[in-house]
């Protein structure tokens, strides 16, 4: 009698463990989620406006290096020379 009482109650606190581990699953399975979209939305708005700025005139690529013409060609081609 008394091991059949102490059952129910192991039964019954397993179930609510198993149903608060759950939520907190859900729970955090959402936040991980929403912290997923705004990175993506992030992501996207800094590829939007890289675009737009592009588009613009603004973004001009250069390169790495200074072109022929470029007053500062001559400091990175003299490093280069007898070395």
């Amino acid at each position: 009698m008394l091991f059949a009482t102490i059952a129910g109650l192991a039964e019954s606190a397993l179930i609510i463990v198993l149903a608060i581990a759950l939520a907190v699953l859900i729970i955090y399975r959402r936040q991980r989620g929403e912290a997923r979209r705004l990175a993506e939305e992030r992501v996207q708005g800094v590829v939007d406006a890289a675009q737009r700025q592009n588009q613009e005139g603004g973004g001009e690529d250069r390169g790495v290096f200074p072109q022929r013409g470029d007053p500062e060609f001559m400091d990175w081609a003299v490093g280069g020379v007898g070395n």
